[in-house]
């Protein structure tokens, strides 16, 4: 899934090696996410754009990264 597919690219890119939930700017995840989606071909351009949309505005903190949690544990966050 998509899903995973973020987690493990998080884990591989995250520098946080001390058993926290990975993390990574938001704006490689961005990236990311939209170039999967793309690739994939089954989620609207507008549902990376809602989902992007929240997690920006409701998710990241004032360190501007994303932790895995963040979109897998997140009941509104819905990447598929």
């Amino acid at each position: 899934t998509i899903t995973k597919t973020l987690k493990i690219v998080c884990e591989v890119l995250s520098c946080d090696h001390n058993g926290g939930s990975a993390r990574i700017p938001f704006s490689t995840f961005q990236f990311l996410y939209t170039y999967i989606a793309e690739v994939d071909g089954e989620i609207s351009a507008s549902h990376v754009s809602r989902m992007l949309n929240y997690i920006e505005q409701e998710v990241i903190g004032p360190d501007g990264l994303i932790t895995v949690n963040d979109f897998t544990q997140n009941p509104r966050v819905w990447l598929e």
